[in-house]
């Protein structure tokens, strides 16, 4: 016979609500890692090339009169010129303006406004050669001017240069105008002409006068005072190695009165081997 069971709640009344649940209990420890997945799969197929990007340009033209020998264009100038757009030009970078038709002339200089956008370029002058005026200027890009090398050692002494002409003989004060004068007393008066060119005589009687050791194209001069009343006369004999030529081939006389001097020039000049010419002159009579 089944056994009936009879609770106190069949018997008191209904159920009661469910109560309110429980805290949650503590975490449990982490399990173990699972296995590792599956290999990589292979690499997807290369995508296509894209299209070419535009070309780069770094060189350009201007048409703007630019004069190498002016101050415009002195190095510390700012220059602004007209060129194309879309070059590679940036403010700092370094380019030279070449004249197209020598490459001596040229401007170094650094950019300092250019909107590849707009045709209008600046820059500052930071080197310069040559002294040519144009409007026909090639532009490129360039490096920094690098700094001034050391100085290169003295070469060697050139050969010399051809001698120039000779120039005009200095004037030379003629020598024995302070000296004592002579006197002729008569008979032949030697006249030493290696240290003296001026000759003061006083003749007191008629006598003779010879030259000596006269260098060639020396010029003597001889005064003759005459002090005496009885008009002697002086004779000028030839040197020993030559002979005297008078001008006009005219042997000078005493001057005209007693109280004058003479003066008479002679200057040698080589006529031959075997003899010297002396070009005698009288000069005139002087009051002295």
């Amino acid at each position: 016979m089944p056994v009936t069971h009879t609770y106190l709640g069949n018997i008191l009344g209904a159920t009661g609500p469910t109560g309110p649940s429980g805290p949650t209990g503590p975490v449990g420890s982490t399990g173990a890692t699972g296995p590792a997945g599956g290999p990589t799969g292979p690499s997807g197929p290369s995508g296509p090339t894209g299209p070419t990007g535009p070309a780069v340009s770094c060189s350009g033209t201007t048409s703007n009169s630019l004069d190498l020998s002016h101050a415009s264009t002195a190095v510390g100038t700012t220059i602004s010129v007209t060129t194309q757009t879309n070059k590679c030009w940036a403010v700092g970078q370094y380019i030279i303006l070449t004249l197209s038709s020598d490459s001596s002339n040229y401007l170094v200089a650094c950019v300092t406004f250019y909107n590849p956008n707009s045709t209008g370029l600046s820059f500052e002058v930071k080197e310069k050669s040559g002294t040519q005026a144009a409007n026909d200027w090639n532009i490129n890009v360039t490096g920094v001017p690098g700094p001034s090398g050391p100085v290169g050692s003295v070469g060697s002494t050139g050969n010399a240069g051809a001698t120039g002409p000779t120039g005009p003989v200095a004037p030379v004060a003629s020598r024995g105008a302070s000296d004592a004068e002579i006197d002729l007393n008569g008979g032949t008066v030697t006249l030493d002409c290696g240290a003296t060119e001026i000759f003061k005589c006083n003749l007191v009687s008629s006598s003779n006068i010879k030259l000596s050791n006269v260098s060639g194209g020396q010029a003597i001069y001889v005064l003759v005072r005459y002090d005496n009343t009885s008009m002697d006369d002086v004779i000028f004999d030839d040197p020993s190695d030559g002979v005297i030529y008078w001008e006009w081939d005219t042997i000078p006389s005493p001057p005209s009165s007693v109280t004058p001097s003479k003066l008479y020039q002679f200057t040698k000049i080589t006529h031959h081997s075997t003899a010297s010419v002396y070009l005698g002159k009288d000069l005139g009579e002087f009051n002295v």
